[in-house]
């Protein structure tokens, strides 16, 4: 038997639409184009465009959050009384369009990731806010020097912090202003014989390497040791440097001239940028022996200090749910079912296996053409279900 192919295309612009019946053109002869099957409640149920005056619409509608849904309509069109069975499939864009339409590609594509669209559900909407409220900055002093073994640290940290350890590792946190603090450490050696001191320019909310700011060692010149103890500074910056030591002295090192006993020395540096770091050293001097030198040196690692703030906000009914997809059926008793009115369970599923351009409807509207397979449950207002399994499915849907 000749099966007549008819099918007609139908727009909806507006949230709430109904449809006008446009006049058709004369049937065509052809195989069927547009159909679909599905069991329901394990019952078989099949629904072809052109047979028993089954018709094809497809619909477009942008609900009042700018998210465009497109939808394919399988329903009689010259039934008198009570029509036979309805079956709609609708689904919505991937994204808000608030001016010109830009495409229907990126929405109707087969390695989409489509779920079922829930009244219940809606869209949660998370929004995280860090906030920074301080820096945790790592201090290691595990490159300084001490001639006569293991020694002690004591660290200033520039907020009247302070704190005295046998450990070169600490942790200190900062609160969340952003500015310089002058760091300063001092080493010492257990059994007392020198010491040796440096302060340094930190700022909390950067991490620099020793060898990316200013900074200095002190070192003891080994000549002359019988009369005289020479100390120099070596400096890590932007030359050129500045000197300024404890005796008035601007040159890179000072001869510190002593009898036998305690010598002390200190200088502050400036480099090109204006960055500052001072050192110092003490020790015990006696002529003709070289003495036992302290340095002190520390790098540091800053990291933010974060609180992170999660907040959400549910948008209720029809809400955004990009990409999701609704099932109605209307059964012949006039019964209104629908997908979207409870949450699916996980067997559920919608996959877009074949995406086509089509011809024009009537209006001169641009259609596509989808083969989809499904399964879901559906309910009525009273809480009535149905499940449609293995339904597979040839539909139109129209777009801008």
């Amino acid at each position: 038997m000749k099966r007549i192919l008819f099918y007609k295309i139908l727009i909806i612009a507006t949230v709430i639409a109904s449809c006008k019946k446009i006049d058709l053109p004369d049937p065509v002869d052809g195989p069927i184009v547009f159909s679909a099957a599905v069991q329901v409640n394990g019952t078989a149920k099949k629904w072809e465009a052109g047979v028993d005056d089954y018709y094809m619409f497809s619909e477009f509608q942008r609900d009042n959050y700018d998210v465009y849904e497109f939808s394919g309509r399988f329903q009689q069109e010259n039934c008198a009384g009570q029509c036979g069975e309805i079956l709609t499939i609708r689904i919505r864009d991937l994204k808000q369009t608030t001016g010109v339409f830009s495409g229907v590609g990126d929405a109707l594509r087969v390695d989409g990731n489509y779920g079922f669209y829930s009244l219940v559900g809606g869209d949660t909407i998370w929004s995280v806010a860090i906030d920074t409220v301080g820096y945790r900055v790592t201090f290691d002093a595990g490159e300084s020097e001490f001639a006569t073994g293991a020694g002690a640290y004591t660290w200033d940290f520039g907020d009247s912090s302070t704190t005295a350890l046998l450990d070169p590792v600490v942790e200190h946190t900062y609160g969340p202003s952003i500015m310089d603090r002058q760091v300063g450490l001092t080493v010492s050696s257990n059994n007392q014989l020198c010491s040796g001191s440096i302060v340094r320019t930190v700022n909390p909310a950067t991490s620099n390497p020793i060898n990316q700011d200013c900074g200095l060692t002190l070192q003891v010149d080994s000549t002359n040791l019988d009369t005289t103890l020479t100390i120099m500074a070596l400096p890590v910056g932007a030359p050129p440097f500045l000197y300024s030591w404890n005796d008035g002295s601007t040159s890179q090192s000072v001869e510190v001239f002593s009898p036998s006993g305690q010598v002390s020395a200190s200088v502050t540096l400036t480099d090109a940028t204006g960055c500052t770091a001072s050192a110092g050293l003490a020790t015990l001097y006696v002529p003709g022996i070289m003495p036992a030198v302290c340095i002190a040196r520390f790098d540091y690692e800053s990291r933010p200090d974060t609180v992170h703030t999660v907040g959400f906000e549910i948008v209720p009914g029809d809400s955004l749910q990009f990409s999701g997809v609704t099932i109605e059926y209307t059964d012949a008793e006039g019964r209104f079912y629908s997908s979207g009115l409870l949450v699916q369970p996980p067997s559920s599923y919608f996959e877009i296996l074949k995406v086509e351009d089509y011809d024009l409807n009537e209006k001169g509207q641009k259609t596509k053409k989808l083969t989809v397979r499904f399964a879901c449950d559906l309910w009525d207002t009273a809480g009535g279900k149905i499940v449609f399994k293995e339904g597979e499915a040839v539909i139109a849907v129209a777009y801008p």
